[in-house]
């Protein structure tokens, strides 16, 4: 939906700045939630010349999601941090969804402290 010239960015933003960690982290998870990482596949379709694979694994383009979720390196990363009964739920979401789920977990207040601060630091 859009709002005169801005477009409607679903998400607790508020929620985001208000994490107490260091701002780069928040930055950098706000580009991500905007899909705003400069991947290969971002500077391919510029025309900048570059393969859209990705480097690491060779097997699928270099998109935000996959340089952080689902590139086999970033998978295996999060299979250690994220709870067995949370796994199908964590892999399912797209970019935007996926940081604002992550970072709005609600187990109980200290569980949900601890994990948006693994969460963003991990990214």
């Amino acid at each position: 939906m859009k709002d005169g010239n801005h477009a409607n960015t679903g998400g607790d933003w508020k929620s985001l700045w208000n994490w107490k960690g260091l701002q780069c982290i928040q930055t950098f998870i706000w580009l991500n939630a905007h899909d705003r990482i400069l991947t290969n596949y971002r500077r391919s379709r510029w025309g900048v010349g570059i393969s859209p694979t990705c480097p690491c694994c060779g097997s699928e383009d270099e998109t935000t999601l996959h340089v952080l979720r689902d590139c086999n390196y970033a998978t295996q990363v999060w299979i250690r941090l994220v709870p067995s009964d949370c796994i199908t739920d964590f892999f399912s979401f797209d970019c935007r969804n996926w940081v604002f789920t992550n970072h709005n977990k609600r187990r109980n207040k200290d569980l949900n402290s601890k994990w948006k601060t693994t969460f963003m630091t991990t990214c």
